[in-house]
């Protein structure tokens, strides 16, 4: 035992001698080496140190067995970005720590191997050792190298900076600290010039792409807090088609496939909104706009309504004599206005006197060439009013007369209908009728034996309720005289009552008259109850829908019944079918007490 420490110390102070354990080469040897920017698109640097140096002189393991300060101890490779120091990875040599990598010398002289773990949550890829032959010093036969390489996955936060690498640590018991090596990160490439586009059919996004982008550099667009939707690298342009018409936001950022994952660069925005297909006018109304009996100063005002929010390039109004707008005239009118004068002058030629103008309103937008048609309107411009012919009058089978007549020519207001009696037998009768469109007329109000004339007057369309024409009357009809035939059904005699007790003195009868003839008399029957025979009693004149009997007789109970009658233009008179004789429908029953 004690000749092996002597052997041992011989070996250490030839060595020595030799320059073997001299510290000064190991030293130079330590720091940071090949740090490289291997992928400035995805961000990936690499670098190596030396952890470990083998060297002898003509003893295998001389150096490993005699000299302890051959390893790299207590080191940490770090950067330094904008002044702050990071650490990134912790290197040791041999220890048991859980969860850091380590590389094994294959050499037993060493007795341990290097240990290296991430700090601080960079992302660090290890990739093994490299040996390689080193720089021996005087005296020794051979020596060799072991370096360990690593890969840093750029964190987000450092694009676009530059980042000095260094490490710290014990070499051969000696501390150091060296760095120095540096690069520059660049900026996550970034599009620049967002323009957004209102079109017809979407808002249109487009974009510069930068110089310094990559095939790992994609491109997000939103609209509002929508999903982002990705798009290839190098697309400078995306249109969204939603149907949307109010102002929307829209996003663009770019999307760098770095090696620690996405990275995004900041948002750009701008506003719009996608143009809102013009709309048609609507309610269009066309009018005259005062009376006059110069075709020159005529005038028709249109209106419209329209939305002011979105407002065509133009309105154009067209005007033709028919329905289907053949042989149009056209002008045009300022987008904010929505009404129109026509007086002949502006545009779509002039304008005559009974002649119906057909109108409507074009929404005219250069922007999308979306043209939009109003629905039409028209008016037939006031003239003199022909006057109404052909008026002809008939007697009817059910004791009316009706009257017919022809017109044509002029817009109207509405026709009157004057019955006027021959030979001065009674007042003239008037009766208005609204519509225009109408061209006969019942009258049910005739008299017997009474000859009547029609005339038919056409009345001027009024403005502001002035007439502007004079009415148009025409001559008279035919002559007719009023022959009723029949009162069939002219009373109704279920409309008879009869006291019942409520008198001493008499036994009262009422009954309402229904009809629409003129009635000159009501006869009253009666009869007792129980008997066959009806008995005349007496004549009322008409009007006079009552009747108080008199001489009935106290405690005797009788039926009643009324007939209406008028003249027959001095024949006999004829009777309403309304006799007691005809069934109890007819009668009422009374009695006094």
């Amino acid at each position: 035992m004690k000749y092996f420490k002597s052997l041992r110390w011989l070996l250490t102070l030839a060595l020595v001698a030799g320059g073997l354990t001299t510290t000064q080469g190991w030293a130079q040897s330590s720091g940071l080496r090949d740090v490289e920017l291997i992928d400035d698109c995805e961000g990936e640097v690499r670098m190596k140190f030396l952890y470990y140096r083998d060297a002898w002189a003509g003893f295998y393991c001389a150096g490993l067995t005699i000299n302890y300060n051959r390893k790299l101890d207590d080191s940490y490779i770090y950067a330094i970005v904008d002044g702050t120091r990071h650490s990134i990875v912790q290197i040791d040599w041999s220890g048991s720590q859980n969860g850091w990598d380590q590389w094994y010398d294959d050499s037993s002289c060493k007795g341990g191997g290097i240990r290296v773990r991430e700090r601080n949550g960079y992302d660090v890829d290890f990739h093994g050792r490299d040996v390689s032959g080193g720089d021996c010093w005087s005296g020794a036969s051979s020596c060799k190298a072991y370096y360990a390489s690593i890969t840093l996955k750029i964190p987000q936060e450092w694009w676009g900076k530059s980042i000095n690498f260094g490490q710290s640590g014990k070499w051969d018991g000696s501390s150091f600290d060296k760095s120095g090596n540096i690069i520059y990160m660049k900026a996550i490439p970034e599009a620049v010039g967002l323009q957004t586009t209102a079109e017809c059919d979407g808002v249109n996004l487009t974009w510069s792409v930068p110089t310094e982008a990559c095939d790992k550099t994609y491109y997000q667009v939103r609209r509002n807090t929508g999903s982002w939707v990705t798009l290839n690298p190098g697309t400078s342009s995306y249109k969204f088609n939603e149907a949307v018409y109010d102002d929307a936001t829209y996003t663009l950022r770019t999307q760098q496939r770095a090696k620690v994952g996405y990275i995004y660069s900041n948002n750009q925005t701008r506003d719009a909104a996608k143009i809102k297909p013009i709309e048609a006018a609507t309610n269009l109304k066309v009018e005259q706009e005062n009376c006059t009996q110069a075709a020159s100063d005529l005038t028709l005002d249109l209106e419209w309504t329209n939305d002011p929010t979105n407002l065509p390039t133009r309105w154009r109004v067209e005007r033709s004599t028919n329905a289907s707008f053949s042989g149009k005239t056209t002008t045009e009118v300022n987008r904010d206005r929505s009404w129109f004068e026509d007086d002949g002058s502006s545009g779509l030629g002039s304008l005559a006197f009974n002649q119906t103008y057909y109108y409507r309103v074009i929404a005219d937008d250069d922007q999308c060439n979306a043209d939009q048609t109003s629905s039409s309107d028209y008016y037939t411009t006031l003239g003199q009013p022909n006057a109404p012919t052909n008026v002809v009058a008939a007697m009817q089978s059910d004791n009316t007369i009706d009257v017919a007549w022809s017109h044509t020519g002029g817009k109207i207001s509405s026709f009157t209908v004057e019955r006027t009696p021959v030979n001065g037998n009674g007042s003239t009768y008037t009766e208005e009728i609204t519509d225009v469109n109408q061209r006969s007329w019942t009258d049910n109000l005739v008299e017997n034996c009474v000859s009547y004339q029609y005339r038919i007057k056409a009345n001027s369309y009024t403005i502001n309720s002035n007439e502007c024409f004079n009415p148009q009357t025409s001559t008279a009809s035919n002559t007719v005289q009023v022959q009723i035939n029949d009162i069939l059904n002219t009373f109704a005699a279920d409309f008879l009552t009869g006291s019942k007790g409520f008198y001493s003195d008499k036994v009262r009868l009422d009954w309402v008259y229904t009809g629409n003839r003129t009635i000159d008399n009501f006869v009253i029957y009666r009869r007792l109850v129980g008997t066959v025979t009806w008995s005349e009693l007496d004549i009322v004149d008409a009007p006079r829908t009552y009747y108080e009997d008199y001489s009935a007789t106290a405690g005797k109970m009788y039926e009643y019944g009324v007939v209406a009658e008028i003249d027959d233009c001095g024949g006999a008179p004829m009777a309403s079918d309304s006799h007691p004789s005809k069934g109890e429908a007819d009668r009422a029953v009374g009695f006094r007490t």
